[in-house]
């Protein structure tokens, strides 16, 4: 595709921006594109502008008001507001399904470029791939391929969407048996700074695509994705719940089959979740997945372990990935979200101090806040699947063993309380760090999807990778637009604010 910043221009995009007062650059931007786009751009006086708000997973983002909300409906409307915001010096962000935790897809008084209008799925005529527009919310997604008996690892929750997953690595239920999401990606469009739409794979613009699998909004705005489908039917999903009396043997089990068992069936994939309570003991579940269906009753010998913990309710049954999508929703637009990760080399006496220490912690702001800890675990498939195509940046197929990591998510109403939820964050990390690095058995390594805006992701890929991705984009960002202009999400080009 040849679409230029010399066709906006020709458009008049450019030219209006630059006349633009400097005091006042992202009306006239905003001004230009309502004029050239006037049903796809919301100001604050409309309706639409206040939904758009609301439609953010954390009342962080919908707090902030951007001077307007563009929806583009192509790559090369992507490139105009891109061009626009460029040559007005105008702040943007671009949003996708808006489930950043901090605000990262939104901006105060700038652009927001609302990909939603970008959610096509076009599955090719050998059934082989399907191509997947950034703007669509995975449960949207898996629908259209149910339709042709594929699907691809794509998100695992309602509300998630493609674009932010994707370009993070992204976790999917069938990541044991296929891979990240990020690994499964066999080309993408993307508009960069200069209003260029280029299409990057493992033979053109090669750099840019290694950087893309995992490298975030760092180098441009991606329109479209080229993933692999694979035949997928029903899945078998089972939930199983437990009291805190069950907390030892249920995470050791969860460890064993992350460390033992998962490599022997690689159609499994599971989670661990612990909620916390203000007036009791934290309780369990274990939501787990297999690629198979299984009979009425029936389970998967894989998780037998699980079941023998003695659960004190299961519901299991088949599912289309839809529908598991449909079935694990944490409600959006209603609290203030944080997320907090942190990984170790998988051990289980190294997840359970990981529980510990958020149980212990977790009490001193249970009577405000809800909170939940997710175990997780980064399979040998999954860091074996991370060498295709020409591997990825997280610098994670290096690892011999497998990883555990965490996700410490907190849900709050105020905003007095934002740094007493943080600072109970940071200690948790902090104390598990400690935990790990004294067993030998501490990772540098940050899951970007997880990551609190006061951690440094690529900094958990290694130096060189760094080092690497931050050439790549100042190849095809030589200004810094994406460094910049774009300032939400984690940047290469600087270190996480101190708490």
């Amino acid at each position: 595709m040849a679409f230029s910043i010399i066709q906006a221009l020709l458009m008049g995009l450019a030219i209006h921006v630059s006349a633009a007062p400097q005091s006042r650059p992202c009306q006239a931007v905003c001004h230009s594109l309502s004029q050239q786009y006037p049903s796809q751009v919301f100001l604050g006086d409309e309706t639409k502008y206040s939904s758009e708000q609301t439609s953010f997973w954390s009342t962080i983002q919908g707090a902030v008001s951007p001077t307007c909300f563009f929806q583009p409906e192509s790559a090369e409307e992507v490139a105009s507001a891109v061009v626009a915001a460029r040559g007005g010096t105008c702040k943007f962000a671009v949003k996708s399904g808006g489930h950043y935790s901090f605000t990262a897809s939104t901006i105060a008084g700038g652009l927001v470029v609302d990909l939603a209008r970008l959610n096509k799925v076009t599955v090719s005529q050998d059934r082989q791939t399907a191509a997947i527009e950034p703007g669509g919310r995975w449960a949207d997604v898996y629908p259209i391929l149910q339709k042709y008996g594929l699907t691809v690892p794509g998100g695992r929750m309602f509300g998630v969407g493609v674009g932010g997953l994707s370009l993070g690595g992204g976790i999917s239920w069938l990541s044991n048996l296929h891979g990240w999401t990020c690994d499964n990606i066999l080309e993408y469009e993307v508009v960069l700074a200069d209003g260029c739409v280029i299409t990057a794979n493992p033979k053109s613009h090669k750099d840019l695509f290694w950087a893309l699998r995992g490298g975030g909004s760092n180098f441009g705005v991606v329109t479209k994705f080229k993933f692999i489908a694979y035949e997928q039917g029903r899945l078998w999903n089972g939930n199983l719940r437990f009291d805190a009396d069950a907390n030892v043997t249920a995470n050791a089990a969860f460890t064993t089959w992350g460390d033992l068992l998962a490599p022997k069936d690689l159609k499994s994939g599971g989670v661990l979740l612990w909620d916390a309570h203000a007036d009791g003991p934290p309780t369990g579940l274990a939501i787990l997945t297999h690629a198979d269906t299984f009979a009425e009753n029936s389970h998967p010998e894989v998780f037998d372990r699980f079941y023998e913990v003695g659960p004190n309710n299961v519901t299991e049954g088949n599912a289309f990935h839809a529908e598991i999508a449909e079935g694990l929703v944490i409600p959006g637009g209603v609290t203030r979200n944080s997320m907090w990760t942190t990984s170790f080399v998988l051990d289980a006496e190294l997840m359970q101090s990981a529980f510990d220490i958020w149980s212990e912690e977790s009490a001193s702001i249970a009577s405000f806040a809800a909170q939940q800890l997710q175990l997780q675990i980064f399979t040998r498939s999954q860091l074996a699947f991370m060498k295709r195509n020409g591997g990825n940046p997280t610098g994670m197929a290096k690892e011999t063993r497998p990883v555990g990591f965490v996700n410490l998510l907190t849900m709050w109403e105020k905003s007095e309380d934002d740094k007493h939820v943080y600072q109970v964050q940071q200690r948790m990390e902090d104390r598990i760090n400690a935990a790990a690095k004294k067993r030998g058995l501490d990772s540098i390594f940050k899951y970007t999807n997880y990551a609190s805006q006061f951690q440094d992701p690529f900094a958990g890929y290694g130096s060189d990778n760094k080092k690497q991705l931050l050439k790549i984009a100042k190849k095809y960002d030589p200004e810094g637009v994406f460094q910049t202009l774009v300032e939400g999400g984690f940047k290469l080009s600087r270190g996480p604010p101190h708490l």
